[in-house]
């Protein structure tokens, strides 16, 4: 189902290459790079990519941790916007580690350049359960630490 916003500001096209970039976080990072402009920059919060070659080394990265075996991401409700930005609510379900990610909600922030490309320049994503568990007094020096620990293996040039 596509929102009233998205059916007002987008093309079909435009469209499809938004909702593409947020199921190819769950999937094979080369799928991501055709989606992303030359000069594409995205963050999680922790850490910030400038480039296409940097953020393909982030994704590459963050596929071959092994901090999740599986992932599965469902768009809940999408907005788009006069100016570009597609605006989508998901939820993650992840087999992790050592235990499983069910219904994790979080969103997305992808901006569009212009109406004549549709190449993503701007990504963030957003887990706001992770920072309200970072919060908690056992638990959150542990994910505090353990956020900046992945942040470094993922912007690094050996890897996780």
């Amino acid at each position: 189902e596509i929102s009233s916003s998205c059916s007002k500001y987008f093309t079909s096209e435009r469209l499809r290459v938004a909702r593409s970039i947020v199921q190819c976080n769950a999937g094979d990072p080369e799928d991501c790079m055709q989606n992303f402009a030359d000069e594409i920059v995205y963050t999680d919060g922790n850490f910030v990519a400038e480039n296409k070659s940097f953020v393909s080394a982030v994704f590459k990265n963050m596929f071959q941790s092994n901090f999740a075996t599986s992932w599965s991401i469902s768009i809940v409700r999408e907005v788009c916007t006069s100016d570009g930005a597609y605006i989508p609510r998901w939820s993650v379900d992840a087999a992790l580690t050592n235990e499983a990610l069910k219904s994790a909600p979080g969103a997305s922030l992808i901006k569009f350049a212009s109406d004549d490309e549709d190449k993503a320049t701007f990504q963030q994503d957003y887990l706001p359960e992770l920072k309200i568990y970072g919060k908690t007094p056992v638990l959150g020096p542990i994910l505090t630490n353990y956020s900046a620990t992945l942040a470094k293996c993922l912007t690094s040039d050996e890897g996780c």
